[in-house]
This record gives C-alpha cells, sequence and structure tokens, in this order.
C-alpha cells in the first residue's frame, strides 16, 4: 500500500495538477487566437486535437499492466512482512535460503511488471508528441497559402503562430499526462477496499527421536536478580513435562534458554547429553503462542522449502487431525497470518511443522491459551500421544489435566 500510495502521489495528484495548469493555459490562450483570425484557430484547433486519440490506443494495457504491477506489489509486501513476522520461527526452522528466495522472486517480479508499465507509458507519451509536432506545420502550411492568395494578413499568421504554442504544447502535454493519470485507475478502485545474491545458510541434518535433559541448580537472571528458585530435575526421553508458575516469573524465558538464545543464567543445563550451550540441538523446535501462518498453501506452510515423501506428509496431517482440512483446501491460500483458519487449525498446523521434522525435544509456549475448551482437548490428546520430549509452559491447566504429564516443574520466587 506505501509504494501504491507514492505511486498514487506522483501519477495521480502530480498530474492531475498539471493537467488543471495545461488547461487554463490552453482556455486562454484559444480566446486569444480567436481574436486574431476565428477560420485559422479553428484550424490549428483541428489539428492539434489529433493526438487526442492516442491514449485511447493504450489506455487498457497501460490498466492492465498497472494492475498487474499492483497486484505484484501488494504480494511482495505482503511476503516481506511475513518474513519479518516470522523471523524468529523462520531461523529456528533454518529456512532463511528459502525465504530469502521467496523475497527476491517477488522484487523480481514486482520490478518487471513496474517496467512493463512505464514502457508502455513512455511509448505512449513519445507517439503523442511525435504525432503533435507533425500536426504543428500543417496549420502552417494552410496560412501560407491563404497568406500567398491575399485571403490572410501576414501579421496575423505570425501572430497565430506564436500563440499557437500555447495552444498546442500544453494540448499535447496534457494529453501524455492523461496515460500517466489512467495508469494509477485500478489503485484507486482498490483504495477504498484497503483504507543480486542471496546469503546461504547451512542446514543441520535431523537425528532419531530421543531427548533428555537434566537441570542443576539453574536459574535464570534478569537485571542481576534471579527469576526464580534454583531448580534440580531430569527429563528423560519421551516425557511430557508441564512448566508452569505465576505470570512473569520467566516461564517463556525458560523456554528460550533451551532453544539458545543469549540469556544470562546460572547453574547446568544438559541438553540430548550436550553441556555446552554454544552447540545447538538441530532437533530442539518451539511450538509459540503466537503461531506463525504464510499465506500460502497448507504444504507450503508445513513443509517450507523442505522436501518430505507423501507417506510423511500424509501421516502428519492424520496425526495433526488435519487431513479434512487438506482435502478442503488443496492448494489454496491459507490468507495472510492464516486468516480463513480457526485458532486451533493454526496452532495444528504450526504443530505438523514442527512434528514432520521429527524433532527430539518439542516446546510449547502456551499454545493453547487462545483456544477454546474443545480445541484444547484436541491438541492436548495429539501432544500427549507423541514419542518426542515435551514441555510445555501453560498458565491455566486443570487437575485432570495436570495428571497426563509425567512430570511437572514448578518455578517459584
Amino acid at each position: 500500500m506505501s509504494n501504491d500510495l507514492k505511486l498514487l502521489e506522483q501519477n495521480y495528484l502530480g498530474s492531475f495538477f498539471q493537467i488543471v495548469k495545461l488547461l487554463a493555459t490552453f482556455v486562454l490562450s484559444l480566446i486569444t487566437a480567436v481574436f486574431y483570425d476565428l477560420q485559422m484557430a479553428m484550424v490549428f484547433i483541428a489539428f492539434s486535437l489529433i493526438p487526442l486519440f492516442i491514449p485511447h490506443l493504450f489506455e487498457t494495457k497501460i490498466k492492465r499492466a498497472s494492475k498487474e504491477w499492483s497486484a505484484a506489489n501488494a504480494i511482495f509486501i505482503s511476503t516481506f512482512k511475513e518474513m519479518v513476522a516470522g523471523l524468529t520461527v523462520i531461523r529456528m526452522f533454518q529456512s532463511q535460503n528459502y525465504f530469502f528466495e521467496k523475497n527476491a522472486a517477488g522484487i523480481d517480479t514486482m520490478e518487471q511488471k513496474l517496467q512493463q508499465m512505464n514502457f508502455l507509458t513512455k511509448i505512449s507519451s513519445a507517439l503523442i508528441h511525435t504525432v503533435g509536432t507533425i500536426c504543428f506545420f500543417f496549420p502552417i502550411m494552410i496560412g501560407g497559402i491563404l497568406v500567398a492568395k491575399n485571403q490572410l494578413a501576414l501579421a496575423n499568421l505570425m501572430g497565430l503562430v506564436q500563440i499557437s504554442n500555447t495552444i498546442v504544447n500544453p494540448l499535447i502535454s496534457g494529453i501524455a499526462l492523461m496515460g500517466t493519470f489512467h495508469s494509477v485507475q485500478p489503485i484507486i478502485e482498490k483504495l477504498p477496499k484497503s483504507c543480486s545474491s542471496t546469503p546461504s545458510f547451512a542446514k543441520k541434518q535431523r537425528s532419531s527421536v530421543t531427548g533428555r535433559i537434566c537441570f542443576r541448580d539453574l536459574t535464570i537472571y534478569r537485571s542481576e536478580r534471579p527469576l526464580f528458585q534454583p531448580i534440580n530435575d531430569t527429563i528423560e526421553a519421551g516425557e511430557k513435562v508441564l512448566i508452569r508458575g505465576r505470570s512473569g516469573i520467566g516461564k517463556s524465558t525458560f523456554l528460550q534458554l533451551l532453544l539458545h538464545e543469549e540469556i544470562h543464567y546460572q547453574g547446568s543445563l544438559e541438553v540430548e547429553k550436550k553441556k555446552s550451550l554454544t552447540e545447538k540441538p538441530a532437533d530442539l523446535l518451539l511450538v509459540p503462542q503466537e503461531p506463525f501462518i504464510m499465506n500460502a498453501s497448507l504444504k507450503e506452510n508445513i513443509c517450507f522449502d523442505e522436501t518430505f515423501s507423501t507417506k510423511e506428509y500424509q501421516e502428519i496431517l492424520e496425526k495433526t487431525d488435519l487431513t479434512l482440512l487438506a482435502q478442503e483446501w488443496g492448494n489454496k491460500l491459507l490468507g495472510e497470518n492464516g486468516q480463513y483458519l480457526s485458532g486451533g487449525q493454526k496452532q495444528r498446523v504450526v504443530l505438523a511443522r514442527t512434528l514432520i521434522r521429527q524433532p527430539k525435544i518439542v516446546l510449547l509456549d502456551e499454545c493453547t491459551s487462545a483456544l477454546d475448551h474443545e480445541a484444547t482437548k484436541k491438541l492436548q490428546r495429539i501432544i500427549h500421544s507423541l514419542p518426542q520430549t515435551v514441555l510445555e509452559v501453560a498458565h491455566k491447566v486443570t487437575v485432570e489435566e495436570e495428571q497426563c504429564y509425567d512430570n511437572v516443574i514448578e518455578l517459584r520466587d
């Protein structure tokens, strides 16, 4: 939309005020020409109107090119916004190359459409000026013949030639601007509805599904103060663990530490027998509270740029209860930020994206907080049936739900 408004400013408002100025000059010059000689003034006007028909030859093509450019621009802006919004997820899934290439393709398409639109506008303008220049000399030739026959005073002809510059030139320039003016018509129609090298990133290999985590006197610091009391615990591979505590105590920060974000902590943390936090496990993935859904197909939202077999894809759809959704939507776009999906469907798509990569450990950051009771129960059934180690941060958990976990880690002040 920002680029549309810029084009609107340049090609619509700028052209509009310029056309008004040229029209005023044309009318005043026309009145003056009539006082010299009405007959010759009409000849000059008749020939100056010929270029008026040229914009109609290009009007449809220019409008179509403008509409295509505006659509390409909207797609690029949407894709870029998605990439910025999902940077954390993109880095976690190591899909930087895919999104850089996707945005680069969007830029190329947008520039090609802009080039096509500008080319048509320039061709129309050049043709108008060429025809206008030719038409300028015909009235002079006719006037010369009339002077030779003593039917027109030479002084009047010279005056008309002089004044014709301010008749013909404003008219030709105004007609040329009409092409530019028409180029923004699709944008105006859309306004009420709205009111080269690529970096390369190495990917880590996936490994078998196992995951064991050990905490020894572990606590996280913020502003040199501990967020919670030191914890000592061991989570065995395949266990489902609930992490709870008051709001603001650092539950989400705790998950970020497992993802090796730069967080000040004290104590020891052993993930999959890797004691150094500088060595990031490739198979430790997070399902965030706010799901990242692109305006793309269901399959692209799950797979990104990675290739999975049809069997793997179908199995993950069944596991996350997305088979019917896949049949219903096929290759259709899910809308910006998944606007056509329910909250539960969005979270299951994100969960499918995570599970198809077979991580050792799955981290869930209050992924059911915005869901209704039925959607929460459906997601919980899927989570507790997983073979992976699962650490889930949840704010509101019933006694019945708590009993489904193998372990509960309570973060206390």
